[in-house]
């Protein structure tokens, strides 16, 4: 058997940089082999993919190789009702990203250059590109992102430190994994509602709920003109406090079930072994 080696916060935001920092190296590398992979949504997708399925099992490999596979990436079950809280919040969230986004976006606006690259990436130009661009932004990338972050990093964090730091940690790194600073502010409040779901429901499968509702929301609304990657965001009031109020009930439920179902307290309890 591999000897364990500490595992701690630092060392969790450095495994965070090394995925970002693959990640850059091998998109750069693509580019340059084939210009057009820079709008091609699938390779940038297998890209993301192989990046964080590495990170994942080079996490466990050095820090956790006593641990089940399933066991160290919190891939248990758990309540529905924890998963079904999960989808609404994935929904409701996307009025208060939105809404953060578009603060950021009038102090701090987006490059023309990277808009227009950003909303030639998000096209819909034809049915088969939609599916491409669910399938990898609303599925792949919420999978493969949910099993470092929320599996690997958080797993092997809360065997060694408070509920509290290692949530926090993981929801930090999380953010910070997106290079674009100005994501970061819309990113927490997601990044603090799926870490915290997988906090208190023990398993890793709510938070992906929440993670894939979320962006295929995004990808939505992108779709039907709510939301512009290439112009100004447009904001309406009302829905943007619905939205904010949904996440405040749908988090109360979380934190209510999982304070009430054995599912819940058993996989907490397991991810503390």
């Amino acid at each position: 058997m591999s000897e364990r080696i500490p595992f701690s916060y630092p060392l969790a935001v450095a495994w965070t940089g090394l995925s970002a920092i693959l990640m850059t190296l091998l998109l750069k590398a693509s580019i340059l082999i084939r210009p057009s992979a820079a709008m091609d949504i699938v390779q940038l997708g297998g890209v993301e993919a192989l990046v964080f399925v590495l990170c994942t099992f080079g996490v466990l490999r050095l820090h956790a190789p006593e641990t089940p596979l399933r066991a160290a990436l919190g891939l248990r079950p758990t309540h529905p009702v924890l998963a079904v809280l999960g989808l609404g919040l994935g929904f409701v969230l996307h009025w208060p990203a939105e809404s953060i986004d578009a603060i950021v976006e009038h102090f701090y606006p987006t490059p023309e250059q990277d808009a227009a690259a950003r909303a030639a990436l998000l096209s819909t130009h034809s049915p088969g590109r939609l599916v491409a661009l669910m399938l990898v932004v609303a599925c792949v990338g919420p999978f493969v992102e949910e099993l470092f972050f929320r599996g690997a990093l958080y797993g092997v964090l809360r065997r060694g430190h408070s509920l509290l730091g290692a949530t926090a940690v993981t929801a930090f790194c999380f953010v910070i994994g997106h290079l674009d600073y100005r994501m970061w502010p819309a990113l927490t409040i997601v990044a603090v509602a799926m870490t915290h779901l997988r906090a208190v429901s023990g398993s890793l499968l709510p938070g992906l709920a929440l993670h894939v509702a979320f962006n295929a929301v995004t990808i939505l609304a992108v779709v039907t003109g709510e939301v512009s990657v290439a112009g100004p965001m447009k904001i309406e009031a009302l829905p943007v406090a619905i939205g904010w109020a949904a996440t405040l009930v749908l988090m109360f439920g979380v934190q209510y079930v999982a304070s009430r179902t054995k599912e819940a307290h058993r996989g907490r309890a397991e991810d503390a072994e």
